[in-house]
């Protein structure tokens, strides 16, 4: 699953008075991704990846925050499930790197660099960027 944030506040910000909003996204989506294997030893496998993703949004909260100079005053919390933009997607491409522990466990890091191509225009969070950053780490179990 997906978290994603942000936050929004009145054009009148830099005054001591103003409105404010963060925004919490939770997803929930169905990876797909393919590898090809370049070194593969004992002990190190290093590989390349790339794939995509379809996401749901499941849940949204929303928190208002109105500050009066300079100091929070009151604050409100919704929670609700966003309906306006049901599905998402996303493609990547990363490399990775595993140690082997044993035949069957190994210790892997996966940088990886995403690309959304979800439409913004019905979406509450606007983001600054198409592009980011994951790095997944884990305990990997093979058979």
């Amino acid at each position: 699953s997906t978290r994603k944030e942000s936050s929004a506040a009145s054009d009148v910000y830099k005054r001591q008075d103003y409105y404010s909003s963060k925004i919490r996204m939770h997803y929930i989506g169905i990876p797909v991704t393919v590898s090809y294997t370049f070194l593969s030893s004992r002990y190190v496998s290093l590989y390349a990846l790339a794939g995509g993703q379809v996401e749901k949004c499941v849940k949204t909260t929303r928190k208002d925050f109105v500050v009066a100079s300079g100091q929070e005053q009151k604050q409100a919390t919704r929670h609700n499930t966003l309906d306006t933009r049901p599905w998402q997607g996303s493609v990547n491409a990363g490399v990775g790197a595993q140690l082997n522990i044993t035949d069957r466990y190994g210790i892997f890091a996966e940088p990886q660099l995403v690309y959304d191509l979800s439409d913004d225009s019905a979406s509450p969070v606007h983001r600054r960027n198409d592009f980011s950053f994951q790095l997944a780490v884990g305990l990997r179990l093979s058979y």
